[in-house]
């Protein structure tokens, strides 16, 4: 099944012993799409942690390897931003093949990182929210430049905005 991105139907989820995936950038990073560098947008984002501390659920990062060549995303105003974040859904000028909402043929290859186990902590310490945040960013960077190469993107960096 699926739950809306809400902290409190998560966590009713994962006390329930349930699976959760969230995209951590949410719409943000919808516009840090560049073909000559990646960007996740993870570094202020920790609510997602503070709630695996919460439930004890581990966090296993996942980086997705072509996902942000499927489109072509034309270059985004600060207004479409905004109104992207009062929607909470993405509000952007996209092209796909044959300029139609099609996405390019690009491979996919999906990297799953280390499952970072965190013990249940009901009312975590932002030092202790900071020191898992630090795993993920870490482990992240980790898969993204172990797998890299195998997708073709041996000089292509990773930006953790």
């Amino acid at each position: 099944g699926a739950v809306p991105a809400d902290a409190k139907l998560m966590k009713a989820a994962l006390e329930r012993g349930e699976s959760v995936m969230l995209t951590p950038g949410g719409v943000a990073e919808m516009f840090t799409v560049s073909h000559d560098r990646e960007a996740t947008v993870v570094r202020n984002r920790k609510g997602f942690v503070r709630l695996a501390l919460e439930t004890g659920a581990p966090l296993v990062p996942v980086y997705a390897f072509g996902n942000t060549q499927l489109w072509h995303i034309l270059p985004a105003t600060k207004w479409l931003e905004y109104v992207s974040r009062a929607l909470k859904a993405g509000v952007i000028l996209f092209r796909g093949r044959w300029m139609l909402p099609v996405p390019f043929r690009e491979p996919l290859m999906y990297a799953v990182g280390r499952e970072i186990q965190l013990t249940r902590t009901p009312n975590p310490t932002k030092e202790e929210v900071d020191a898992a945040h630090a795993l993920f960013m870490s482990e992240v960077t980790r898969l993204f430049e172990q797998y890299k190469g195998a997708y073709g993107w041996d000089a292509k960096p990773l930006d953790l905005l």
